[in-house]
């Protein structure tokens, strides 16, 4: 990405790079390079005509400061990202800003304020059509619920949706959380057997996807 990006004016097209160069340090743990690129992002923004390159450019902070647990200032970025496009309910945007919104929510252990958005997250994302983001959401609420009571029907509804995930994407960081929270409800249930099988899957998923936070979880 470096090498290209040096070759790249557009602002446009360096912003998507940008968000990916980002993205790519806070997986590593490298915060401060992953900061230095987020801010170059944000210096193009007034540059931009195309929603979807400011977009990218939020969400690279929306990333960055949930990796660095600032859930306050994420959220902030989170809600320009759903108020860049006010004349399109179905937008990119809305269904993007209001999952970040939720995800923030839970990591800042506000489950009710969470749970209370779902509803609206997963019309708004069915309507734009984004059966990704309908399934993070989704997986959400479903590993809050695991982590909370832990009871047979709250890990089926978790084993339902890993099975929908991994049709869609087997590698996604949203499979290992799943696969990590069902590890934790097996063993929390005296299922050591399970709990082991799932604990395993996650680690391999997350030395794959090489997310340090990730793999350090898992």
């Amino acid at each position: 990405i470096l090498r290209v990006l040096d070759t790249v004016d557009e602002p446009a097209v360096r912003a998507n790079y940008l968000y990916n160069l980002s993205d790519g340090y806070s997986n590593l743990g490298d915060y401060e390079q992953a900061l230095r690129v987020m801010n170059e992002g944000m210096v193009l923004m007034p540059k931009h005509t195309n929603v979807n390159a400011k977009m990218n450019t939020l969400q690279a902070a929306v990333a960055l400061f949930e990796s660095l647990h600032a859930y306050d200032e994420a959220l902030i970025y989170a809600d320009r990202i759903y108020q860049l496009e006010t004349s399109n309910a179905n937008s990119v945007t809305k269904c993007l800003g209001i999952v970040d919104k939720v995800e923030i929510y839970f990591l800042k252990k506000n489950s009710k304020l969470a749970h209370e958005l779902l509803p609206e997250t997963i019309q708004t994302c069915e309507k734009y059509g984004s059966k990704i983001l309908v399934l993070i959401v989704k997986s959400l609420a479903v590993i809050d619920l695991i982590d909370s009571i832990g009871g047979v029907r709250e890990i089926n509804d978790g084993l339902g949706v890993l099975e929908q995930f991994t049709r869609i994407n087997q590698t996604s960081d949203y499979v290992t959380q799943l696969e990590e929270a069902l590890a934790r409800a097996y063993l929390k249930n005296s299922n050591l057997q399970l709990a082991e099988r799932y604990g395993l899957q996650a680690y391999r998923h997350a030395q794959a996807s090489n997310v340090l936070q990730m793999l350090e979880k898992s």
